[in-house]
């Protein structure tokens, strides 16, 4: 199968750096195959979950191994970095991008802007990404408001580290079932159903968000409905590049990964700097130092439903709008006849 041969050459790779972002490209790049296409979506996550977990586990007694000290740390991290080297070259050299367009065509320069243009009008495109920025808006906060979450409204910040065990867990536990459940029911079918999950478990942590108890129970929830976005949805984003050539006659895969770069980045910063505006404008009391030691302040009210608000009260009001997003995203139906007609078409121009 093409994705055993796939995730053979990147599985050094993911695992050893936890680098997945532009496997996201080559997965619309490997196979048309709309089923194959899910499975290497699964298996770039699979390899990039244990990849987190591995560093996390080997770090450590690396660092001992080499002393204990600052220089241990620069050795280990030197070893991290040969090994994203070694990696990153067997991912170039063995990997093969299989989907291509005509001999001629293919090998010609698409303007940027022609490119551009094009994402734009792929209404498919354009409501894909408009997932993917509320949902990266929607983790950004949420992920900004944690630790005050945990700290401020629960009382216990180390339950962060808890809430990332349970993630972790919760991926483990079901990653092994998401290509199933694909083949069932359709990549934005699973991904719509897992929203509805995911705006469930978010609500039960609103609605009772000082009861550790209730949140944990809400946390899982959401966990399990957040997998199939972020298992398949890059997936079903490949599907709308074939459209894109469907119509146009051309690609432009690196153009859209572009974007998608832009908007992790971008987006990942101006949460940041809203939350701590937030923080601000509700009337945030920074910790104080007493006697060399620091001390928290009693929080306002206004500023512990604010941070409740971003942690789950967020993603309840994004979780709706993308259910709604992804109804119009039947990208899916007909696919594979627009894949064939691309072929036929890629014939033609070979026999010309």
């Amino acid at each position: 199968m093409i994705y055993i041969f796939f995730s053979y050459n990147l599985a050094f790779t993911v695992l050893f750096t936890g680098i997945n972002l532009p496997y996201a490209t080559l997965t619309a790049l490997m196979t048309q195959d709309q089923y194959e296409r899910s499975v290497l979506s699964i298996f770039r996550m699979i390899l990039a979950t244990c990849g987190t977990l591995f560093i996390k586990t080997c770090t450590l007694p690396v660092v001992k191994f080499f002393g204990d000290d600052a220089r241990a740390w620069t050795m280990t991290f030197v070893v991290f970095g040969f090994l994203e080297i070694v990696t990153f070259m067997i991912t170039f050299l063995f990997t093969r991008e299989r989907v291509n367009t005509t001999e001629d065509e293919n090998r010609l320069k698409i303007p940027v802007s022609l490119g551009f243009k094009a994402l734009v009008k792929n209404k498919y495109w354009f409501m894909a990404t408009l997932n993917l920025i509320l949902i990266f808006i929607a983790q950004g906060i949420n992920g900004s408001a944690e630790v005050y979450y945990t700290k401020i409204v629960l009382g216990n910040s180390s339950l962060v580290g808890t809430f990332s065990v349970a993630l972790q867990a919760t991926q483990i536990i079901c990653m092994f079932f998401i290509a199933g459940f694909v083949k069932k029911f359709g990549k934005r079918n699973l991904t719509a159903a897992g929203f509805v999950l995911y705006g469930l478990g978010s609500a039960i942590c609103w609605m009772a968000p000082t009861n550790m108890v209730i949140v944990l129970v809400g946390q899982f929830i959401k966990n399990i409905g957040g997998l199939p976005c972020a298992y398949v949805f890059m997936a079903l984003m490949a599907d709308t590049y074939d459209h894109l050539e469907w119509k146009n006659g051309f690609r432009v895969d690196g153009a859209a990964m572009s974007i998608y770069s832009i908007i992790t980045v971008a987006v990942g910063g101006i949460c940041t700097g809203v939350f701590n505006i937030l923080l601000s404008k509700t009337g945030y009391i920074a910790p104080s130092l007493v006697d060399g030691v620091t001390v928290a302040a009693q929080q306002p009210d206004a500023v512990k439903s604010m941070i409740t608000f971003c942690f789950v009260g967020l993603e309840v009001i994004t979780s709706v709008i993308v259910f709604v997003l992804l109804m119009f995203i039947n990208v899916e139906k007909g696919l594979k006849e627009k894949q064939d007609e691309i072929a036929a078409r890629r014939e033609a121009k070979k026999s010309e």
